[in-house]
């Protein structure tokens, strides 16, 4: 895995427990919406960084090999 799909990895998980606590916290409407904006914009970036870079590329083309392969 390439260092920014790394980096964006760690920012969808921290995404996700902000999320996370809004909802247990019984947060509102506002607060849950943004959480899921900011999940849609990581998901986003997410695939536009795979599309563009190189050495992801790579790697989905070697995993799809080794999954053919068995």
């Amino acid at each position: 895995m390439c260092l920014s799909l790394h980096r964006l990895n760690l920012q969808l998980q921290s995404a996700f427990r902000l999320r996370d606590n809004v909802i247990s916290l019984k947060g509102e409407c506002e607060a849950l919406m943004g959480a899921d904006n900011d999940l849609d914009r990581l998901y986003r970036l997410i695939a536009r960084h795979r599309e563009s870079c190189a050495l992801c590329k790579l790697d989905m083309a070697l995993l799809d090999i080794s999954l053919h392969r068995d």
